[in-house]
């Protein structure tokens, strides 16, 4: 399952890349996978107490919130339950697993540092235009991709980048990892 796991986790920040019909996106197909890889590896037993219970009200929280909202949104209630299941798989698979993060984390930030040199050559492949400046002129990784989902998938490597800055298991990786982090601030600015 850690395969799918690390092909899910990197495919996050491309997740407008391809859309199909009636599958999704490769994200989505990904995730699907990783979900039933390790559900089988598990034997369906999953430890429902890694999720603190805040996660576990605002689940409620959503649920309950049906009854009371006047336009029933059931996609985005679907899309929440399953984030939360992604949420709780991923987190007993970290749980049993603690060694394996360090690659997801090195996956997740492989796959941002990518997005961010895409959405950061095309910012400067506009330079020169007059209007690189104004609220059109915002970035974004690849075609299709919202401004705001660009910047928010440089959200998480930047800090993974910052915690190793702060606490290096190397030295040697420190300026890379300062590296990340400007690179990933600079295509946040640069998404606006």
């Amino acid at each position: 399952p850690f395969y799918a796991l690390l092909a899910y986790v990197m495919l996050i920040p491309f997740e407008e890349l391809a859309v199909f019909q009636s599958l999704g996106t490769p994200t989505r197909l990904a995730g699907i996978l990783f979900f039933a890889t390790y559900l089988f590896h598990r034997r369906f037993q999953i430890n429902l107490r890694v999720m603190p219970v805040v996660a576990w009200l605002w689940l409620f929280w959503i649920t309950a919130s049906l009854i009371w909202s006047p336009i029933l949104k059931w996609d985005f209630y679907f899309q929440g339950v399953q984030l939360f299941i992604a949420t709780l798989l991923i987190s007993d698979y970290v749980s049993r697993f603690p060694q394996k993060l360090g690659g997801i984390f090195n996956g997740y930030t492989i796959s941002a540092a990518l997005i961010a040199l895409f959405g950061i050559y095309n910012f400067f492949s506009y330079a020169g235009t007059a209007d690189r400046f104004t609220a059109e002129s915002r970035i974004s990784g690849i075609e299709g991709q919202g401004v705001e989902t660009f910047a928010f998938s440089l959200i998480p490597a930047f800090l993974i980048a910052f915690h190793r800055t702060i606490r290096p298991k190397h030295k040697s990786w420190q300026w890379l990892n300062i590296s990340l982090m400007l690179l990933f601030a600079l295509g946040m600015i640069l998404s606006g």
